[in-house]
């Protein structure tokens, strides 16, 4: 979101002459964008960290594992409760898919945060929430930006009414919907488009966004 917001940023400044206001020499600093980003995440951490040490949490940054019900074990001691909630949160979906293991130039959501640079054309393997989201960002920012999604449709848990709007509201991002992935060779992605006819798309960077399980 913090970068969502330097990104809105640099395209109202862009088009900043319709509403009367001259800027000149604007430009995406992706660095500081990433400093700024990292500032933010920092001070919300912080503010956890903080309202739970208020409420009274315990918190134990250790491995832990159930010795039994109402047992946990972390860093050497045990912890017991009336009930003990699991939340490990989630982790991003791989399909098996040939190429996309141990290819550096295919990332999640979490390495696409990290990138040094901008890319000049990106591909987004999945329309979901995160895929359209990160797509948003980096067209906004002036990347070349593709989504290929298998469905008829972006945003499968949305009104498929609304979904249909959105897209033409993304400006600088082509979709291409009822498409397979094949392959992804580098950072090219081969996919069949819907008439079954194969394609590929080039791209410096391809995030891989079709969902996420619990880890």
């Amino acid at each position: 979101k913090s970068l969502l917001n330097s990104a809105k940023l640099y395209a109202h400044a862009l088009q900043s002459e319709q509403f009367g206001v001259t800027a000149s020499g604007v430009r995406i600093d992706w660095g500081q964008a990433q400093a700024w980003k990292a500032k933010v995440v920092k001070t919300l951490v912080a503010g956890v960290g903080g309202a739970l040490k208020r409420a009274g949490v315990s918190v134990v940054k250790e491995f832990g594992h159930l010795d039994g019900p109402g047992r946990v074990s972390a860093g050497g001691d045990a912890h017991t409760a009336d009930h003990v909630i699991i939340a490990t949160g989630s982790e991003p979906v791989w399909p098996p898919i040939p190429g996309v293991q141990d290819n550096p130039k295919v990332v999640d959501s979490t390495g696409l945060l990290a990138i040094d640079s901008l890319p000049e054309r990106l591909v987004v393997i999945g329309g979901g929430v995160i895929g359209v989201e990160f797509a948003s960002l980096f067209a906004m920012l002036g990347a070349k930006v593709d989504v290929v999604e298998l469905l008829p449709e972006v945003l499968p848990f949305m009104d498929a009414e609304l979904a249909s709007k959105l897209r033409p509201a993304v400006p600088g991002v082509t979709f291409h919907l009822g498409c397979r992935v094949t392959e992804v060779e580098g950072a090219a992605v081969k996919y069949t488009d819907a008439q079954g006819q194969r394609q590929s798309l080039p791209a410096d960077v391809v995030l891989m966004a079709v969902g996420r399980r619990r880890a």
